[in-house]
């Protein structure tokens, strides 16, 4: 479907632009840290997305199962409230994400023993199959993506500052 623009109407709307105090500001936003970083993290969600498909998982499916896993190494029960605080991420998201992997039976969501408002999560065999082996390729791309930093310890030490 091809869309007409209105070139006057275009005209109109950007005539009371101050371009010389706009147009610098454009210009120091396309060079500064947090467009490269946005830059580098969508090149890097990309390749992401693209190896996980052939694992039939999404990046953010990839993340949670891994952080449920690290989490519950500690041998506490691990709830959703406390995946995504972890990620400090949106807890409704995590909530989606986490029905999706039971419905993909790779995780189970059991009554928690001493809270029965919250439900604790477990990692099935088959999450543990797939995060198996699919970690070995995600090391892999990473390893090959963060190739071009010299120093990657101060690259993590410098990116914990911001976190």
């Amino acid at each position: 479907m091809d869309i007409e623009i209105d070139e006057e109407l275009i005209h109109h709307a950007t005539m009371g632009i101050d371009w010389k105090s706009f147009y610098p500001e454009i210009g120091k936003m396309l060079v500064s840290p947090s467009f490269y970083l946005m830059q580098a993290q969508r090149l890097h969600e990309r390749k992401l997305r693209d190896l996980l498909v052939d694992f039939d998982l999404t990046e953010t499916q990839f993340y949670l199962l891994v952080g449920l896993m690290f989490l519950t190494k500690k041998g506490e029960v691990i709830t959703q409230m406390n995946l995504a605080d972890f990620f400090d991420a949106d807890k409704m998201l995590v909530s989606k994400v986490v029905r999706t992997l039971e419905k993909k039976k790779m995780v189970i969501r059991k009554k928690h023993p001493m809270d029965s408002r919250a439900k604790s999560l477990i990692v099935t065999e088959k999450g543990l199959e797939a995060i198996d082996s699919v970690l070995a390729h995600v090391a892999k791309l990473d390893e090959a993506f963060f190739s071009v930093i010299d120093n990657k310890d101060e690259f993590i030490k410098q990116l914990k500052k911001l976190s």
